[in-house]
Protein backbone atom coordinates (compact mmCIF):
# COMPACT_ATOMS: atom_id res chain seq x y z
CA UNK A 1 0.00 0.00 0.00
CA UNK A 2 1.51 3.47 -0.88
CA UNK A 3 -0.08 6.61 1.20
CA UNK A 4 -0.82 10.34 -0.27
CA UNK A 5 -1.44 13.28 1.21
CA UNK A 6 -3.80 15.80 -0.20
CA UNK A 7 -3.64 19.17 0.14
CA UNK A 8 -6.63 21.57 -0.99
CA UNK A 9 -5.61 24.23 -3.93
CA UNK A 10 -8.76 25.65 -3.32
CA UNK A 11 -11.81 24.94 -1.28
CA UNK A 12 -13.80 21.96 -1.66
CA UNK A 13 -17.86 21.21 -2.03
CA UNK A 14 -18.84 17.93 -1.59
CA UNK A 15 -22.56 17.71 -2.07
CA UNK A 16 -24.02 14.74 -0.96
CA UNK A 17 -27.08 12.74 -1.86
CA UNK A 18 -29.64 15.50 -1.22
CA UNK A 19 -31.38 17.36 -4.41
CA UNK A 20 -29.65 20.77 -5.60
CA UNK A 21 -30.04 23.13 -8.46
CA UNK A 22 -33.41 24.78 -8.12
CA UNK A 23 -33.26 28.88 -8.03
CA UNK A 24 -32.66 29.97 -4.22
CA UNK A 25 -31.60 26.57 -3.20
CA UNK A 26 -28.64 25.68 -0.66
CA UNK A 27 -26.16 23.12 -1.35
CA UNK A 28 -24.63 21.88 2.08
CA UNK A 29 -21.28 20.41 1.77
CA UNK A 30 -19.89 16.65 3.50
CA UNK A 31 -16.92 17.01 4.59
CA UNK A 32 -15.06 14.49 4.92
CA UNK A 33 -15.85 13.44 1.50
CA UNK A 34 -17.28 9.32 0.71
CA UNK A 35 -14.32 7.53 -0.02
CA UNK A 36 -15.95 6.59 -3.62
CA UNK A 37 -15.11 10.57 -4.63
CA UNK A 38 -11.43 10.15 -3.63
CA UNK A 39 -11.53 6.49 -5.28
CA UNK A 40 -13.01 8.13 -8.64
CA UNK A 41 -10.52 10.93 -8.99
CA UNK A 42 -7.55 9.04 -8.62
CA UNK A 43 -9.15 6.82 -11.14
CA UNK A 44 -9.76 9.49 -13.47
CA UNK A 45 -6.41 10.82 -13.30
CA UNK A 46 -4.79 7.69 -14.01
CA UNK A 47 -6.86 7.47 -17.24
CA UNK A 48 -6.51 10.94 -18.15
CA UNK A 49 -2.79 10.04 -18.32
CA UNK A 50 -3.99 7.62 -21.40
CA UNK A 51 -6.57 10.12 -22.87
CA UNK A 52 -6.52 9.29 -25.79
CA UNK A 53 -8.51 5.95 -24.95
CA UNK A 54 -10.77 7.54 -22.74
CA UNK A 55 -13.82 6.83 -25.05
CA UNK A 56 -12.48 3.04 -26.14
CA UNK A 57 -12.53 2.82 -21.63
CA UNK A 58 -16.08 4.40 -21.42
CA UNK A 59 -17.30 1.84 -23.77
CA UNK A 60 -16.08 -0.74 -22.14
CA UNK A 61 -13.21 -1.82 -24.76
CA UNK A 62 -10.44 -1.79 -22.42
CA UNK A 63 -7.29 0.05 -22.63
CA UNK A 64 -5.31 -2.24 -25.85
CA UNK A 65 -2.49 -0.13 -25.76
CA UNK A 66 -1.99 -0.04 -22.10
CA UNK A 67 -2.46 -3.57 -21.03
CA UNK A 68 -0.94 -2.48 -17.65
CA UNK A 69 -3.33 0.56 -16.96
CA UNK A 70 -5.97 -2.15 -17.93
CA UNK A 71 -5.21 -4.65 -15.90
CA UNK A 72 -5.32 -1.79 -12.58
CA UNK A 73 -8.21 0.12 -13.76
CA UNK A 74 -10.36 -3.13 -15.28
CA UNK A 75 -13.66 -1.79 -17.24
CA UNK A 76 -16.77 0.66 -15.74
CA UNK A 77 -18.39 -3.14 -15.12
CA UNK A 78 -15.32 -4.95 -13.92
CA UNK A 79 -12.46 -3.16 -11.81
CA UNK A 80 -9.20 -3.88 -11.84
CA UNK A 81 -6.66 -4.44 -9.24
CA UNK A 82 -7.09 -0.84 -8.32
CA UNK A 83 -8.62 -0.16 -5.00
CA UNK A 84 -8.70 2.79 -1.54
CA UNK A 85 -8.17 0.94 1.38
CA UNK A 86 -7.67 4.14 3.71
CA UNK A 87 -9.02 7.70 3.82
CA UNK A 88 -8.06 9.60 7.24
CA UNK A 89 -7.94 13.45 7.93
CA UNK A 90 -4.63 14.53 8.29
CA UNK A 91 -2.47 17.19 9.21
CA UNK A 92 1.38 17.79 7.40
CA UNK A 93 4.01 19.81 9.60
CA UNK A 94 5.57 21.66 6.67
CA UNK A 95 8.73 22.22 8.48
CA UNK A 96 9.36 18.07 9.08
CA UNK A 97 6.73 16.71 6.39
CA UNK A 98 5.13 14.27 9.54
CA UNK A 99 1.52 13.17 9.02
CA UNK A 100 -1.21 13.32 11.53
CA UNK A 101 -3.80 11.88 11.02
CA UNK A 102 -7.64 12.24 12.88
CA UNK A 103 -11.04 10.41 12.45
CA UNK A 104 -14.49 11.24 13.64
CA UNK A 105 -15.05 10.23 17.16
CA UNK A 106 -15.87 6.34 17.03
CA UNK A 107 -20.29 5.71 17.80
CA UNK A 108 -18.81 4.17 21.89
CA UNK A 109 -16.98 7.86 22.78
CA UNK A 110 -19.08 10.96 23.50
CA UNK A 111 -17.54 14.13 24.56
CA UNK A 112 -19.32 16.95 26.42
CA UNK A 113 -18.70 20.40 28.48
CA UNK A 114 -16.69 21.71 25.93
CA UNK A 115 -14.84 18.75 25.37
CA UNK A 116 -14.02 18.56 28.97
CA UNK A 117 -14.98 15.31 29.56
CA UNK A 118 -14.34 12.61 27.41
CA UNK A 119 -16.49 8.73 27.90
CA UNK A 120 -16.55 5.53 26.23
CA UNK A 121 -19.41 2.95 26.16
CA UNK A 122 -19.13 -0.17 27.52
CA UNK A 123 -21.05 -3.03 26.49
CA UNK A 124 -23.19 -4.58 29.75
CA UNK A 125 -25.00 -7.30 29.85
CA UNK A 126 -28.83 -7.65 29.45
CA UNK A 127 -31.40 -9.64 31.39
CA UNK A 128 -32.39 -12.99 29.86
CA UNK A 129 -35.71 -11.66 29.61
CA UNK A 130 -35.52 -8.61 28.09
CA UNK A 131 -33.55 -10.69 25.26
CA UNK A 132 -36.29 -13.13 24.66
CA UNK A 133 -38.70 -10.22 24.24
CA UNK A 134 -36.35 -8.58 21.63
CA UNK A 135 -35.66 -10.54 18.21
CA UNK A 136 -32.02 -10.43 17.64
CA UNK A 137 -31.11 -8.63 20.41
CA UNK A 138 -27.44 -9.13 21.35
CA UNK A 139 -26.30 -10.30 24.70
CA UNK A 140 -25.05 -6.77 25.83
CA UNK A 141 -25.81 -3.26 25.48
CA UNK A 142 -23.23 -0.25 25.01
CA UNK A 143 -24.15 1.91 28.01
CA UNK A 144 -22.73 4.98 29.24
CA UNK A 145 -21.68 5.61 32.77
CA UNK A 146 -21.26 8.68 34.93
CA UNK A 147 -22.97 10.59 37.66
CA UNK A 148 -24.51 13.67 36.15
CA UNK A 149 -26.41 13.87 32.59
CA UNK A 150 -24.95 15.89 30.00
CA UNK A 151 -25.52 16.59 26.00
CA UNK A 152 -23.10 15.22 23.61
CA UNK A 153 -21.37 17.44 21.54
CA UNK A 154 -20.88 17.17 17.47
CA UNK A 155 -18.06 18.36 15.61
CA UNK A 156 -15.01 16.51 17.60
CA UNK A 157 -12.40 13.88 16.19
CA UNK A 158 -9.98 12.15 17.84
CA UNK A 159 -6.71 13.06 17.62
CA UNK A 160 -3.48 10.71 16.21
CA UNK A 161 -2.37 10.15 19.97
CA UNK A 162 -6.30 9.35 20.99
CA UNK A 163 -6.82 7.08 18.05
CA UNK A 164 -3.57 4.92 19.58
CA UNK A 165 -5.25 5.15 22.72
CA UNK A 166 -8.60 4.53 21.43
CA UNK A 167 -7.09 1.03 20.30
CA UNK A 168 -5.23 -0.37 22.80
CA UNK A 169 -8.11 0.54 24.89
CA UNK A 170 -7.51 2.87 27.30
CA UNK A 171 -9.32 5.80 28.39
CA UNK A 172 -9.41 8.80 26.65
CA UNK A 173 -8.74 12.29 28.21
CA UNK A 174 -8.81 15.85 26.91
CA UNK A 175 -5.63 16.28 24.68
CA UNK A 176 -6.77 13.00 23.01
CA UNK A 177 -9.85 15.19 21.14
CA UNK A 178 -9.50 18.46 18.84
CA UNK A 179 -12.18 20.26 17.19
CA UNK A 180 -12.89 19.70 13.53
CA UNK A 181 -12.56 23.76 13.39
CA UNK A 182 -8.94 23.09 13.94
CA UNK A 183 -8.55 21.54 10.76
CA UNK A 184 -11.16 23.23 8.44
CA UNK A 185 -13.95 25.94 8.32
CA UNK A 186 -17.05 26.50 6.28
CA UNK A 187 -18.12 29.03 4.45
CA UNK A 188 -20.55 29.68 1.99
CA UNK A 189 -20.47 31.22 -1.59
CA UNK A 190 -23.46 32.64 -3.81
CA UNK A 191 -23.75 31.41 -7.40
CA UNK A 192 -25.77 32.35 -10.06
CA UNK A 193 -27.49 29.99 -12.50
CA UNK A 194 -25.78 30.10 -16.35
CA UNK A 195 -27.13 29.34 -19.72
CA UNK A 196 -24.87 26.45 -21.07
CA UNK A 197 -25.09 27.60 -24.60
CA UNK A 198 -24.27 31.65 -24.23
CA UNK A 199 -22.39 30.99 -21.70
CA UNK A 200 -24.52 33.62 -20.11
CA UNK A 201 -26.04 34.41 -16.70
CA UNK A 202 -30.10 33.44 -16.19
CA UNK A 203 -32.15 36.28 -14.72
CA UNK A 204 -33.51 34.60 -10.40
CA UNK A 205 -30.98 32.03 -11.07
CA UNK A 206 -29.44 32.82 -7.58
CA UNK A 207 -28.30 29.95 -5.31
CA UNK A 208 -26.07 29.83 -2.29
CA UNK A 209 -23.57 26.42 -1.59
CA UNK A 210 -21.67 25.78 1.37
CA UNK A 211 -17.67 25.31 0.83
CA UNK A 212 -14.93 23.77 2.77
CA UNK A 213 -11.97 25.84 3.33
CA UNK A 214 -9.00 23.80 4.93
CA UNK A 215 -6.85 25.85 6.64
CA UNK A 216 -2.53 25.96 5.29
CA UNK A 217 0.67 26.58 7.46
CA UNK A 218 0.82 30.35 7.52
CA UNK A 219 -3.02 31.80 7.54
CA UNK A 220 -4.49 30.34 10.83
CA UNK A 221 -2.93 26.91 11.67
CA UNK A 222 1.21 26.31 11.76
CA UNK A 223 -0.03 23.11 9.56
CA UNK A 224 -1.24 21.80 6.50
CA UNK A 225 -4.70 20.46 6.76
CA UNK A 226 -5.50 17.75 3.96
CA UNK A 227 -6.78 13.94 3.27
CA UNK A 228 -4.24 11.18 3.77
CA UNK A 229 -5.15 8.56 1.57
CA UNK A 230 -3.70 4.72 1.00
CA UNK A 231 -4.27 2.97 -2.18
CA UNK A 232 -3.07 -0.44 -3.48
CA UNK A 233 -3.42 -2.16 -6.67
CA UNK A 234 -2.12 1.13 -8.99
CA UNK A 235 1.93 0.62 -8.77
CA UNK A 236 3.99 3.08 -9.59
CA UNK A 237 1.30 4.08 -12.35
CA UNK A 238 0.96 7.42 -10.60
CA UNK A 239 2.87 10.47 -11.85
CA UNK A 240 3.11 12.49 -8.28
CA UNK A 241 3.43 15.19 -7.21
CA UNK A 242 0.20 15.42 -9.08
CA UNK A 243 -3.49 17.38 -9.08
CA UNK A 244 -6.22 16.11 -9.03
CA UNK A 245 -10.19 17.32 -9.57
CA UNK A 246 -12.44 17.06 -6.63
CA UNK A 247 -15.97 16.97 -6.02
CA UNK A 248 -18.33 20.04 -7.30
CA UNK A 249 -16.62 21.92 -9.94
CA UNK A 250 -14.12 19.66 -9.91
CA UNK A 251 -11.69 22.30 -7.21
CA UNK A 252 -8.13 21.55 -7.54
CA UNK A 253 -5.90 19.65 -5.30
CA UNK A 254 -2.20 18.10 -5.23
CA UNK A 255 -0.98 15.10 -3.71
CA UNK A 256 2.23 13.65 -3.41
CA UNK A 257 3.63 10.67 -1.88
CA UNK A 258 4.10 10.29 1.82
CA UNK A 259 5.35 7.78 4.85
CA UNK A 260 2.89 8.21 7.36
CA UNK A 261 3.15 6.38 11.54
CA UNK A 262 0.45 4.01 11.30
CA UNK A 263 -1.09 2.83 14.04
CA UNK A 264 -0.64 -1.11 14.51
CA UNK A 265 -3.24 -3.80 15.50
CA UNK A 266 -2.76 -4.22 19.39
CA UNK A 267 -2.44 -7.96 18.89
CA UNK A 268 -0.82 -8.61 22.13
CA UNK A 269 -3.60 -6.68 24.20
CA UNK A 270 -6.02 -8.22 22.29
CA UNK A 271 -4.44 -12.37 22.99
CA UNK A 272 -4.31 -11.19 26.85
CA UNK A 273 -7.99 -9.65 27.27
CA UNK A 274 -9.56 -11.97 24.63
CA UNK A 275 -11.67 -9.09 23.29
CA UNK A 276 -11.79 -6.98 20.01
CA UNK A 277 -13.86 -4.07 18.74
CA UNK A 278 -14.54 -3.70 14.94
CA UNK A 279 -14.43 0.33 13.80
CA UNK A 280 -15.76 1.58 10.23
CA UNK A 281 -13.66 3.61 9.24
CA UNK A 282 -16.11 4.11 5.83
CA UNK A 283 -19.45 3.52 5.50
CA UNK A 284 -20.62 -0.31 5.41
CA UNK A 285 -22.49 -1.87 2.54
CA UNK A 286 -24.04 -4.83 4.14
CA UNK A 287 -26.25 -7.40 2.57
CA UNK A 288 -28.25 -8.00 5.92
CA UNK A 289 -28.38 -4.37 7.28
CA UNK A 290 -26.86 -3.46 10.32
CA UNK A 291 -24.81 -6.66 10.33
CA UNK A 292 -20.80 -7.14 9.09
CA UNK A 293 -21.71 -9.78 6.06
CA UNK A 294 -19.71 -13.06 7.43
CA UNK A 295 -21.30 -13.03 10.78
CA UNK A 296 -24.07 -15.72 11.16
CA UNK A 297 -26.49 -16.59 13.37
CA UNK A 298 -25.93 -20.14 15.59
CA UNK A 299 -28.35 -21.02 18.65
CA UNK A 300 -29.38 -17.27 19.27
CA UNK A 301 -25.92 -15.61 18.93
CA UNK A 302 -23.96 -14.03 16.23
CA UNK A 303 -20.27 -15.72 15.62
CA UNK A 304 -17.85 -14.83 12.93
CA UNK A 305 -15.15 -17.17 11.48
CA UNK A 306 -12.72 -16.25 9.32
CA UNK A 307 -9.40 -18.33 8.51
CA UNK A 308 -9.20 -19.78 11.84
CA UNK A 309 -10.27 -17.13 13.72
CA UNK A 310 -13.52 -17.59 15.40
CA UNK A 311 -15.63 -14.51 17.45
CA UNK A 312 -18.95 -14.10 19.20
CA UNK A 313 -20.76 -10.71 18.51
CA UNK A 314 -21.80 -9.42 21.77
CA UNK A 315 -22.79 -5.58 21.47
CA UNK A 316 -22.67 -3.32 18.74
CA UNK A 317 -23.10 0.88 18.38
CA UNK A 318 -24.91 1.71 15.18
CA UNK A 319 -26.05 5.19 14.81
CA UNK A 320 -28.58 4.84 12.77
CA UNK A 321 -28.28 4.37 8.51
CA UNK A 322 -26.66 6.76 5.94
CA UNK A 323 -27.33 6.70 2.33
CA UNK A 324 -24.67 5.99 -0.37
CA UNK A 325 -25.10 6.87 -3.86
CA UNK A 326 -22.81 8.93 -6.53
CA UNK A 327 -22.22 10.39 -10.11
CA UNK A 328 -21.23 7.46 -12.71
CA UNK A 329 -19.19 9.53 -14.97
CA UNK A 330 -18.56 6.70 -17.45
CA UNK A 331 -22.84 5.87 -17.81
CA UNK A 332 -23.42 10.02 -16.77
CA UNK A 333 -25.96 8.95 -14.57
CA UNK A 334 -26.57 8.73 -10.79
CA UNK A 335 -25.23 5.81 -9.09
CA UNK A 336 -28.28 3.48 -7.14
CA UNK A 337 -28.82 4.86 -3.77
CA UNK A 338 -27.87 2.38 -0.71
CA UNK A 339 -28.45 2.14 2.33
CA UNK A 340 -25.43 1.99 4.55
CA UNK A 341 -23.89 1.76 8.28
CA UNK A 342 -22.23 5.28 9.00
CA UNK A 343 -18.62 5.28 9.60
CA UNK A 344 -17.50 4.88 12.93
CA UNK A 345 -19.97 2.50 13.47
CA UNK A 346 -18.32 0.23 17.00
CA UNK A 347 -18.84 -4.08 17.03
CA UNK A 348 -17.71 -5.72 20.13
CA UNK A 349 -16.34 -9.36 19.84
CA UNK A 350 -15.09 -12.27 22.04
CA UNK A 351 -12.59 -14.16 20.62
CA UNK A 352 -13.13 -17.56 21.16
CA UNK A 353 -10.50 -19.05 19.05
CA UNK A 354 -7.85 -18.33 16.40
CA UNK A 355 -4.58 -15.73 15.81
CA UNK A 356 -5.49 -12.17 16.84
CA UNK A 357 -2.61 -11.00 14.07
CA UNK A 358 -5.30 -12.50 11.54
CA UNK A 359 -7.36 -9.62 12.74
CA UNK A 360 -4.91 -7.32 11.12
CA UNK A 361 -6.06 -8.54 7.43
CA UNK A 362 -9.62 -7.17 8.36
CA UNK A 363 -7.95 -4.09 8.85
CA UNK A 364 -5.53 -4.26 5.75
CA UNK A 365 -7.91 -5.91 3.22
CA UNK A 366 -11.79 -4.41 4.39
CA UNK A 367 -14.64 -6.43 5.57
CA UNK A 368 -14.95 -7.78 1.83
CA UNK A 369 -12.73 -10.60 2.91
CA UNK A 370 -16.33 -12.21 5.00
CA UNK A 371 -18.69 -11.07 2.07
CA UNK A 372 -17.56 -14.41 0.06
CA UNK A 373 -20.21 -14.26 -3.14
CA UNK A 374 -21.69 -10.63 -1.61
CA UNK A 375 -18.56 -8.84 -2.30
CA UNK A 376 -19.53 -5.95 -4.82
CA UNK A 377 -16.02 -4.83 -6.71
CA UNK A 378 -16.88 -1.62 -7.48
CA UNK A 379 -17.54 -0.21 -4.53
CA UNK A 380 -14.61 -2.27 -3.06
CA UNK A 381 -12.47 -0.58 -5.34
CA UNK A 382 -13.92 2.98 -4.23
CA UNK A 383 -13.23 1.98 -0.34
CA UNK A 384 -16.24 1.07 1.43
CA UNK A 385 -16.38 -1.42 4.10
CA UNK A 386 -12.95 -0.50 5.37
CA UNK A 387 -12.41 -1.47 9.38
CA UNK A 388 -10.28 -0.61 12.07
CA UNK A 389 -9.56 -2.97 15.19
CA UNK A 390 -9.10 -2.12 18.94
CA UNK A 391 -9.24 -3.76 21.96
CA UNK A 392 -11.62 -3.49 25.19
Amino acid sequence: MKYYFIEALDTWSFRGNRAFGDAGSYGSTVFPPPPSVIAGAFRSRLLSDSSAQIDSFVRGEGLADHPELERVLGTPDEPGTFHLSSLYLARRNPQNGMIKIFTALPADVMVSNNGKDVFCLQPKEQPESLMSSIPDSLPCLPVLRRSEAAKPESGWLLTHDGLRTYTLGKPLARDHIMHSRCLWADETRVGIGMNPESRSAEDSKLFSLQHTALHHAGEKADHESGLLVGLQGCEDLLREPGMLRLGGDGRAAVFTHVEPETIPIPSEQIKETGRFKLMLQTPGLFVNGWLPDGIQQEDQALFLDWQGVRAQLVCAAVPGYTVVSGWDLARWQPKPAQRAVPAGSVYWFKLLQGDSERLGKLAEQGLWVLAGENIDRQRRAEGYNLASIACW
